[in-house]
């Protein structure tokens, strides 16, 4: 898979902040470079600010019941916290 370097910078970003250990034992999405950007981008899409669709991409919601609540008009936030 190419990154682009906007995905890379991203990426790097959210590694940047922790140390392989914590990325490894309280993200396991993380590892995944794939799915963490796959996940970071349709968070992105679907509204949410870069922290918020950060923590997104790192937990394990179900997207398409993220995106199922926002569009049936609950907000944002709100949907998020329902599905933690």
């Amino acid at each position: 898979m190419r990154l682009s370097t906007c995905d890379r910078q991203a990426f790097a970003a959210t590694l940047g902040k922790q140390s392989v250990t914590q990325t490894e034992s309280e993200h396991p999405l993380a590892e995944d470079v794939g799915v963490f950007l796959w996940r970071f981008r349709r968070s992105l899409e679907m509204g949410f600010g870069g922290r918020l669709a950060e923590r997104i991409a790192v937990k394990e919601i179900d997207l398409h019941q993220l995106e199922h609540l926002i569009f049936c008009g609950c907000p944002r936030r709100t949907a998020y916290r329902i599905l933690l």
